[in-house]
Order: C-alpha cells, then structure tokens, then sequence
C-alpha cells in the first residue's frame, strides 16, 4: 500500500509545524485543537497563513539546496561559470518553480537525487573514497525512498562504481 514513502511525510511535518502550534498555544490563540473549521484557532484568518508558511518552508529550503548542488556539481565538473550556469538552469526547472512552493515530496526526492549525484561527480574526479560511496548509497536511498521511481538515477552509477571496484581488486587487491 505505501509504494512511495509518501506516508513519512506527514509526521516529518511536525518538525516545521511544532514550533508554530506550540507558539499559538503559548500566546493563546490555540484554544482546543479540533478537525474541524476553526481547527481550535482563534484568529483562522490570520494563524492559517503562518501555518501554511511553515508547511511549506521544508519545501522551499530544499529547492534552494538543489541549486545549491547543481552549483557545485557544476563546479566539481568543469569549473566556476558551468557551475553557474547549472544553478541558473536548474532553478528555471518546471519542478523547482511549481513544487517549491507546495507540501510534497517531489523537492525532497529532487533534492536527495542532485545530492547524490554531486557525490558521484566527485568520485568521477578521482576523488573516490569508501567515505564518499557511503554518502553515494545514502542519497541514492533517500532519493528512492521518497520517491521510487528515482532509483533510476542511481541504477548507471551503482554499474559503474561496481564495475571501478572490480577493476580496483582485479588490478592490486586495493578498495576504496
């Protein structure tokens, strides 16, 4: 039933949202939380849209951090201005512009992807170490594991860092 891992989101939202309640209900203008409309707030009108805020922040933190990434995959890549150049293109992306400012997991599997393969990037620079392919596995996991469909992604470069680990062994018994 749970393909995705959709269903952690929900309580992954708490962290945003705790801080909010939590003031609302130190100030006084969360009465009772109920299900229904005005949910326990005192002023909907206003309260409604800090929540929403807060909902959003994860989001929106994380799409930044994907131009983040696409600046210094670029970087790690070729050089400064191709980095540059990755972060402009990469925030004019459809998802960034339309998913950054909802509630869902799309930026967070965007962002856990772009995490991973910045971490590739390095380790095709020669810069591979066993440290470096703990972090690669990570983000390849969290990237399926919000959204399955990403470990395609991951699927060329777990071949290929297979394939340099044979090598190394094959060659002189070395690893990573």
């Amino acid at each position: 039933p749970f393909r995705d891992f959709e269903f952690l989101y929900g309580p992954l939202m708490v962290v945003p949202l705790a801080p909010v309640y939590v003031g609302l209900w130190l100030t006084g203008h969360l009465s009772t939380p109920a299900p229904l409309f005005p949910y326990g707030l005192d002023h909907p009108a206003s309260e409604l849209p800090l929540l929403t805020l807060a909902a959003r922040l994860p989001s929106l933190l994380m799409a930044a951090g994907v131009v983040v990434l696409a600046l210094r995959t670029g970087t790690v890549l070729r050089d400064a201005r191709t980095g540059r150049w990755a972060a402009l293109l990469a925030a004019l992306l459809y998802p960034m512009i339309f998913y950054a400012r909802t509630t869902n997991v799309d930026m967070g599997a965007l962002f856990w992807t772009a995490a991973g393969l910045l971490v590739f990037a390095r380790c095709l620079t020669g810069d591979t170490t066993a440290r470096r392919l703990r972090a690669l596995g990570l983000f390849a996991a969290l990237a399926a594991a919000s959204k399955d469909a990403n470990y395609a992604a991951f699927v060329p470069v777990g071949a290929l860092v297979t394939w340099w680990w044979v090598r190394a062994r094959v060659a002189g018994g070395a690893s990573f």
